[in-house]
C-alpha cells in the first residue's frame, strides 16, 4: 500500500473521522504518518477577518494572531496524535497559507505517496461559495488522494479533540 501518507486536518470531527482508518493503516503495513493543520497566515489575517465575522484585524495584531494559531493548531495536532493514534508517532507540521495549496506542497515536501483526508461533501451553493479543499488538492497534488466522506455514525464515533461534542460552523 503506502508507506509514507499525509493526514491534513482541519479541527473538524469532520477531519477527524479519516483518524481510524490512517490507524488501521498505519499499524498493519507500517505506514509513515504525517498530520498537517494549514492556518491563515499573517497577510490573510490583515486583509480578511480569518472566519469572515467581524472586522479584520490590524496589521500590527495579525503577526501575532498568525502565530498564536499556529501555537494552537500545533496543540492540537499533538491532542489529536495522543488520542487517536496511540503507539504510533506521526509527525506533525503547520503551515500558513491556502489550505490546498499548502496540503499538496507539504505532501510533495515530506515525499508521501498519498494524502488521506475527509471530505465535508457539500454541494451546489455551499460548494461554490466555501470552495472544496479536497478537490483542488487532488487537482494540485499530482499523487493519489484518498478522500472518504463520513457517514452519520462516523461523525457521531469522533468528536473533536478541539470541540468535543460540537461540529464547526459550515461543518
Amino acid at each position: 500500500m503506502f508507506s509514507k501518507v499525509l493526514v491534513p486536518l482541519d479541527g473538524s470531527p469532520t477531519s477527524e473521522t479519516v483518524l481510524p482508518w490512517v490507524r488501521a493503516l498505519a499499524g498493519s503495513v507500517g505506514t509513515e504518518l504525517h498530520l498537517l493543520r494549514v492556518v491563515p497566515s499573517a497577510a490573510d489575517l490583515a486583509a480578511n477577518s480569518w472566519w469572515g465575522y467581524g472586522p479584520p484585524p490590524s496589521p500590527l495584531s495579525a503577526p501575532q494572531e498568525a502565530a498564536e494559531a499556529a501555537r494552537d493548531a500545533a496543540r492540537y495536532l499533538h491532542r489529536v496524535a495522543a488520542a487517536a493514534l496511540p503507539g504510533l508517532t506521526p509527525r506533525v507540521s503547520v503551515r500558513e497559507g491556502q489550505a490546498a495549496r499548502e496540503i499538496a506542497r507539504a505532501a510533495r515536501e515530506c515525499g508521501a505517496e498519498a494524502v488521506v483526508m475527509s471530505t465535508h461533501g457539500r454541494t451546489g451553493l455551499r460548494r461554490l461559495v466555501l470552495g472544496s479543499v479536497a478537490e483542488a488538492v487532488v487537482r494540485e497534488s499530482g499523487m493519489p488522494v484518498v478522500l472518504l466522506h463520513p457517514d452519520a455514525a462516523a461523525l457521531a464515533a469522533a468528536p473533536s479533540a478541539e470541540h468535543p461534542g460540537r461540529r464547526p460552523m459550515g461543518a
